[in-house]
């Protein structure tokens, strides 16, 4: 039994801490997501920004938080820091995303790592060589639309998308173990010449999914947990194998700047 507070602390964290900031003011699915996929001596540190639900005044509302989100994670000395909330940023159109990025480095400063889920989804989706995907996710239809335009206006095709007209506490609530999957089956059945697919959302079950759906399809998959873990992983140097959350953690190349 360990006894002593430091042992203790060095064992949970020993390899880093990643600090993650999440919208949603209740969280339970993307808790359990993150620590599925974590390798030992990984831990997360979630701040959140509050949010009841979706919707164009929640959001405004939740991102006045970052900086107040952002300091509270430097003072539990993270070894990097993630914003994740695409339909946040995406919903104020083109580059927000970078704003909001900068937005945070005034609080950590230039020696602490930190990227945006949009930024970290167009990196992995670049590394796979993803040029046109399938959208799959449980947003409702103003948010996919925001999505969808935030892709196309980083170079993609959006071949297809699925959503669902699910609020927040829904979303959490209504999916199954295997919704994505039949979401994303039945997307690549109706949709000719997609070369990949991104499941939206960190807050519904997809980590266990990324595996059967690449087996099933032939195709990549990313997703938002999976690539924080694959950027994170390469900055903090973690020597792990993560191999069955996707291809993307085959790729050697590690992603250590903005996807331009």
């Amino acid at each position: 039994m360990i006894t002593n507070g430091d042992t203790l602390s060095a064992s949970y964290r020993a390899k880093g801490s990643i600090g993650w900031i999440v919208p949603p003011r209740c969280n339970e699915t993307v808790i359990e997501e993150a620590f599925r996929i974590r390798p030992p001596g990984v831990s997360w540190a979630f701040a959140t920004l509050g949010m009841a639900d979706f919707g164009p005044d929640h959001y405004e509302e939740a991102l006045l938080a970052i900086e107040a989100a952002t300091k509270d994670l430097v003072a539990r000395d993270v070894s990097v820091v993630v914003y994740s909330g695409m339909p946040l940023t995406a919903q104020r159109q083109g580059e927000y995303h970078r704003e909001l990025e900068t937005r945070i480095r005034a609080v950590t400063g230039d020696e602490l790592p930190v990227i945006t889920d949009t930024e970290v989804v167009v990196l992995a989706l670049r590394a796979l060589r993803i040029r046109r995907l399938a959208l799959i996710t449980p947003y409702q239809a103003a948010n996919v639309a925001n999505v969808k335009r935030v892709f196309e206006g980083q170079g993609f095709d959006v071949a297809a998308t699925r959503g669902r007209d699910w609020n927040l506490a829904q979303l959490i609530t209504q999916p199954e173990d295997d919704t994505v999957y039949e979401m994303a089956l039945e997307a690549h059945e109706a949709t000719d010449g997609h070369d990949g697919f991104y499941l939206g959302c960190p807050q519904w079950p997809v980590v266990a999914n990324i595996g059967p759906i690449e087996a099933a399809t032939g195709l990549p998959v990313v997703t938002q947990v999976q690539a924080i873990m694959w950027w994170t992983a390469h900055h903090l140097e973690l020597d792990a194998d993560l191999s069955e959350f996707g291809r993307l953690f085959s790729q050697s190349a590690g992603p250590v700047g903005r996807s331009d």
